[in-house]
């Protein structure tokens, strides 16, 4: 109860401020999705805490008044273990920065100021002991762990059905508990398959190594029932896009919603992405436009047969014109409803001088249609 004290006092002290992090599209408004913001201040999970701000300034300022609070409540903070992140940064950076805390101290008022050097990392973040949105360290993290995993001795040869449950108990559990944090590509999760069989084939003595498809089948179907981790990270993958899509808590809802719009409309062409046309577009050259979890995901649902799609059940923006027009000649145009060249160039010029006037939205180009009308039938 206190942490979630201490994150509502700091979005109250930072919300007016112009240094705090504000999460929105930077194109122009196609669908109500593109009009959400965010404000982000602090980030948390059990004793991992991420404070944003613009400035180095502000970041500070942040960081002495939670540090103030928690002291109230008898928390301190681990500087040794603290680091500082900088993303999108250009020119050269120290590899220090001094960051304000409270004084713990005998004697010494705690409101005095007290400098600790704190580690300054570019380019990445690392949050529950895991490098953000980077799925090649998370699969090189578990490599190692197959590398590292031994079966017990055995006085006699071991039976199958004991070294499923041993890998299941002492391996596949542990990775599927960093998988759910981040999964990683369908390819490297293949080849986790193969080398944790190649494992079952050295301590069974096998003359042949065997294939991962006969070693995960269920029993009934002629296989040996061993857990696929392929199958496993698929599935993480395609319920973790489903979950953030329709999570309950509103900020994790918007952030997946500001993500997807910005997916559909400033990647793709205003087509959505998880069904239809664009389940037919690669997006492996996107991993750092697109969340990597969402790329492996994307890249599953287009390989199966037939292709998983995740729809869209509330298109009521549509119905009230809640759309812009480029937005709908853009869908036109991937389904061949644009007409020919000479005409696609028309719609475009009209588009632009509708929006010189002030007439972006669907909603717009028709109520003033109507006005019209009405108008022509009244005299």
């Amino acid at each position: 109860m206190t942490t979630s004290l201490g994150h509502r006092y700091l979005d109250d002290l930072a919300r007016n401020s112009p240094d705090t992090l504000v999460i929105k599209l930077k194109v122009a408004t196609h669908s109500p999705a593109d009009i959400i913001h965010l404000l982000v201040m602090m980030v948390e999970a059990t004793d991992d805490s991420y404070i944003f701000a613009l400035t180095l300034q502000a970041l500070r300022s942040f960081c002495l008044e939670m540090e103030r609070f928690q002291f109230a409540y008898g928390w301190l903070t681990q500087w040794v273990k603290t680091s500082a992140y900088v993303l999108y940064l250009s020119g050269p950076t120290p590899e220090m920065v001094l960051m304000p805390s409270i004084t713990n101290r005998d004697g010494v008022h705690p409101h005095t100021i007290t400098w600790h050097d704190v580690p300054l990392r570019v380019g990445e973040l690392e949050f529950l002991r895991c490098k953000v949105d980077d799925p090649v360290w998370r699969f090189e993290g578990a490599c190692s762990i197959v590398d590292n995993f031994n079966f017990p001795k055995f006085t006699i040869r071991a039976p199958i059905t004991l070294l499923r449950k041993i890998i299941w108990q002492n391996l596949i559990s542990r990775l599927c508990a960093l998988l759910s944090i981040q999964p990683i590509k369908p390819g490297d999760a293949l080849s986790l398959d193969k080398m944790i069989a190649s494992k079952i084939h050295f301590i069974t003595g096998f003359p042949y190594s065997p294939k991962t498809d006969i070693l995960t089948l269920p029993v009934k179907l002629n296989g040996l029932d061993y857990l696929s981790l392929a199958r496993i990270n698929a599935g993480i993958a395609t319920e973790g896009l489903w979950r953030d899509l329709n999570h309950h808590i509103p900020a994790y809802q918007n952030m997946a919603r500001l993500t997807l719009a910005d997916w559909t409309c400033a990647i793709n062409h205003c087509i959505y992405p998880l069904d239809g046309k664009g389940l037919q577009r690669d997006f492996t050259g996107q991993y750092r436009n697109i969340p990597a979890a969402w790329i492996i995901a994307h890249k599953i649902m287009t390989t199966m047969e037939p292709k998983l799609a995740l729809r869209t059940t509330d298109c009521s923006h549509i119905l009230r014109g809640e759309v812009s027009l480029s937005h709908v000649l853009n869908v036109a145009k991937a389904h061949g409803k644009n007409g020919t060249r000479c005409q696609n160039s028309q719609n475009t010029l009209v588009t632009w001088r509708f929006a010189s006037i002030g007439y972006r939205l669907m909603a717009n180009v028709v109520w003033n249609s109507l006005t019209f009308q009405i108008q022509c039938q009244c005299t």
